[in-house]
């Protein structure tokens, strides 16, 4: 079957309801986010030390292999009006090369380096190998769901995910952690099969590319790569700091305590693949009072529902923890009120406007920039922190990272106008007045964290309609 790659129109792509990208990707990440909460009280907090150093590493290996950023440039191809197919073939060879040279390069440092001494050999290709398949397993999914098959790509993702999860719960109950491993190296080869016979029916793997076609996608996706590179470097960088210098238990505990909740990840994502063609038309229009008006829309949306999520978990942080992963795990709650800072941090749109404008050299530069500021401080620091200082060094780095992107690029647009100032502080404000409200009732209140946390959403979603019912402003939608 041979796609027609002439319909795939930017008001396609950009009409597509992003709140299907939602509603899956927040049932995803509601399996996802229950796994950890039933493996704990399967392993030993070692275990699940080496379960989570295992998986911090894993997440790495895309962005130190580059081939995170063909991924990511399908977006960007399927807005342009010429060689859209081959351009799309072209963004597949260089995954597939880009992992390749990493492949090479990480079986010859695992081969005569002793990195990653917890675990056995096997386990360590395992990891490599898992990680470099990675991006180019996920390259169909999201292919379907950049051209607007969203319902398709994303019911797609969910049903291997719970294949997954299913797959994890097995194997450590009725086995081992080792056994976990094997599971999740052979569904990965699974999948990643099944992908290239999908890409191939759908002709977007293939070698009938040219290569100024290959020169275009590393021109573009390279300096993406990069700066994906560093800024999952500065999101991480504190828990490979914990691997490296503390024990798997103490890393047990921060990795806990660093507690990302389904809607956060899920709702930034997909208001970002909103986001990112409809900036990209507006930018090469030179339409700015739609871009500005764009970028109060995103900041208001996703403010909407950050602001109330932060505040609630840092007042509940012991709590939370107790309750999802029981009391061997409560003294992970002091990083978790730290860490429920990280919420706020999606509400900054950083890059999209250089993406949107093909600027991505710009983010590479900008990148670096902080990424040396950040680790000089973190090494010279960092034989003198226990883990609760490493963790305020991170969000230090995080906000003044996003800040910087955000800002440097914003200089082709009016940044007090793309602001929705009393949008923040009504929002605020409605959750300081929700969590008064809960907590001057909590003691009425049975089965604490689970009522609080009702009774706070109901309230806050009554706040929020009343505001929007009665007292709308006009936004951009």
């Amino acid at each position: 079957m041979k796609m027609n790659f002439s319909t795939l129109t930017l008001e396609k792509v950009k009409n597509h309801p992003h709140w299907i990208l939602v509603s899956f990707g927040l049932l995803n990440s509601i399996i996802t986010f229950c796994l950890p909460m039933v493996l704990v009280r399967i392993l030993s907090v070692e275990d699940y030390g080496l379960y989570k150093t295992f998986f911090t590493i894993l997440l790495f290996i895309p962005f130190m292999s580059m081939s995170g950023g063909p991924l990511n440039s399908l977006y960007y191809w399927l807005n342009q009006k010429n060689d859209i197919s081959k351009m799309i073939k072209a963004n597949y060879a260089l995954q597939v090369i880009l992992g390749l040279c990493f492949f090479i390069l990480s079986i010859l440092v695992v081969s005569f380096t002793q990195v990653l001494d917890e675990f056995e050999l096997k386990t360590k290709f395992f990891l490599i190998i898992i990680g470099i398949i990675s991006c180019p397993t996920a390259y169909f999914s999201e292919y379907l769901i950049a051209k607007g098959e969203t319902f398709k790509g994303s019911i797609l993702y969910l049903i291997f995910e719970i294949i997954k999860v299913l797959g994890f719960i097995f194997t450590a109950y009725f086995y081992d952690l080792n056994t976990l491993f094997i599971f999740y190296f052979f569904y990965n080869i699974t999948c990643f099969v099944f992908s290239i016979i999908m890409g191939i029916k759908y002709n977007i793997i293939g070698v009938n590319f040219s290569g100024s076609h290959l020169i275009k996608a590393v021109s573009y996706s390279l300096p993406l790569s990069f700066s994906a590179f560093v800024f999952y470097f500065i999101e991480r960088v504190d828990h490979l700091f914990l691997i490296k210098f503390f024990t798997v238990e103490d890393y047990a505990f921060y990795a806990v305590g660093c507690l990302v909740f389904p809607p956060i990840l899920i709702l930034e994502t997909s208001f970002q693949k909103n986001l990112i063609p409809r900036l990209t038309n507006y930018i090469y229009s030179r339409d700015i009072e739609s871009v500005n008006s764009l970028i109060k829309w995103y900041i208001n949306r996703t403010s909407s529902l950050m602001i109330p999520i932060a505040i609630f978990t840092f007042f509940f942080s012991d709590q939370i923890i107790t309750f999802l992963y029981g009391e061997k795990f409560q003294d992970a709650g002091k990083y978790l009120q730290l860490f429920s800072i990280t919420y706020l941090l999606p509400i900054i749109p950083y890059d999209s406007i250089q993406r949107s404008s093909n600027n991505t050299k710009s983010i590479l530069l900008k990148s670096v920039q902080i990424l040396l500021i950040y680790l000089t401080v973190l090494f010279i620091t960092g034989p003198y922190l226990n883990q609760t200082e490493v963790l305020t060094i991170s969000l230090l780095g995080k906000i003044l990272y996003r800040l910087y992107i955000f800002y440097s690029g914003t200089k082709t647009i009016n940044l007090f106008l793309s602001i929705p100032y009393l949008e923040l502080f009504i929002y605020t404000f409605f959750s300081l007045v929700c969590l008064f409200l809960v907590l001057s009732f909590q003691s009425m209140l049975t089965n604490t964290i689970i009522t609080s946390g009702i009774a706070y959403c109901l309230l806050y979603s009554l706040l929020f309609y009343i505001r929007h019912r009665f007292f709308r402003d006009k936004e951009t939608s």
